[in-house]
């Protein structure tokens, strides 16, 4: 009996090491079975191997396919469309930009435009029109190629109705204008160097209107601000005659994502009664002789132009035109030119300061003013609106109470 129990469980001892590789049996058995379990990992690892890449094959294929897909049907739509609109209408619209260019920025917006148009749509001929016509309405300066000089390009110092030709009003000589890119030329002998008869009683209001606005302007002006005048005469009469004053102003700064120019255009009427006059035209120190002038009153129109560019991550312009209606200026106890153009000047001083105080006092109220007539400050119940919860959640549960 105790040789039979021995067997048995010699048996069962062989069967556990048949069965468990980590046991103490038979270590042929053992690595056999490793063996197999590490070749079964081999090619699992294997069959993942093989199907990831023609996984990501097929994908970025799909991918492909869905690019190229959308752009042929993109194609599609972009050879569906018609662009229907004539020459004519484009040369319009692009007109339209070019003469609401902001100050300082004409040469950008003309670069935009022509990238957008046929370069046959707008030649030379036809741009120095869109850009006289600007310059005009602007009363731009363009700079003059011999130093830091500027003429005004405006109706005003046209030479004879010419397109190109300008003369300076102080100086009386002729420039040519090239308007699309901002420059002049000095042209000596031009026939803006003949100029009228200083002597004459309307000259001598001009100069001294002219040597009172420069000092107005140069000391009115912000720094790094360009500034130009001039006072022209545009018609002469037997007795009297008319000019034109221009004040105009600018700053440019595109790093800064803003411009802006002034513009103040007055047209000054002498009226009838001028006689030579030999009073002092601010020209030198010593006295050119007795006044003799006397002047009845003289009347002063006006217009104030303003406009402003900022466009830091947005596009904001602001334009104001203030027209200011025939007033009547003249020095109660002096008649001289020089005490006509004091008052002249003291009058279009005052109202660009007025003008000046009440665009200040317009941006101090708008949060008070222009941003109320925009929104409703409370609901149309009058009251505030409580953002408490807590507060609400105990009103919802009384009402459901009663």
């Amino acid at each position: 009996e105790e040789e039979e129990e021995e067997e048995e469980t010699g048996g069962d001892d062989g069967e556990a090491g048949l069965n468990n590789p980590n046991s103490d049996g038979d270590p042929i058995l053992a690595a056999a079975d490793a063996t197999a379990d590490d070749a079964d990992a081999s090619a699992a690892a294997a069959r993942t191997l093989e199907v990831e890449p023609l996984a990501a094959a097929a994908a970025a294929t799909a991918s492909t396919t869905s690019a190229a897909a959308d752009e042929d049907e993109a194609e599609e739509e972009d050879e569906g469309y018609e662009d229907t609109a004539t020459p004519e209408e484009k040369l319009t619209i692009a007109q339209y930009f070019l003469l609401n260019a902001p100050p300082g920025q004409f040469d950008l917006v003309l670069k935009e435009v022509r990238a957008l148009l046929p370069s046959s749509l707008i030649d030379e001929a036809r741009l120095q029109g869109i850009a006289r016509a600007y310059n005009h309405a602007n009363y731009r300066m363009v700079g003059a190629s011999s130093g830091d000089d500027a003429v005004l390009a405006c109706a005003e110092g046209a030479v004879d109705g010419r397109a190109t030709l300008y003369r300076d009003a102080a100086t009386g000589r002729a420039f040519e204008v090239d308007h699309a890119r901002g420059t002049a030329k000095p042209v000596e002998g031009g026939p803006a160097e003949t100029t009228a008869d200083d002597a004459s009683p309307l000259d001598a209001l001009r100069r001294a209107l002219e040597a009172r606005v420069r000092r107005y302007a140069e000391a009115a002006k912000a720094d790094e601000a360009r500034v130009a005048t001039a006072v022209y005469v545009t018609e002469r009469a037997a007795a009297g005659g008319t000019l034109v004053i221009v004040v105009r102003g600018e700053r440019v700064n595109l790093r800064n994502f803003w411009s802006g120019d002034w513009v103040s255009v007055w047209t000054v009427r002498a009226p009838p009664g001028l006689v030579v006059p030999g009073g002092d035209d601010d020209t030198n120190d010593e006295p050119d002789g007795p006044t003799t002038t006397t002047l009845t009153t003289t009347t002063v129109a006006g217009t104030i132009k303003l406009r402003a560019h900022y466009f830091e991550n947005g596009n904001v312009h602001l334009q104001t035109d203030k027209a200011h209606p025939a007033a009547t200026v003249s020095s109660a106890t002096d008649r001289s030119p020089d005490a006509v153009a004091d008052a002249v000047v003291a009058h279009l001083a005052a109202a660009e300061d007025a003008l000046q105080a009440g665009l200040e006092s317009m941006y101090a109220d708008m949060s008070e003013e222009t941003f109320k007539a925009m929104r409703r400050v409370l609901p149309i119940t009058r009251t505030k609106m409580n953002w408490n919860l807590s507060e609400h959640a105990l009103s919802r549960h009384v009402s459901s109470l009663a």
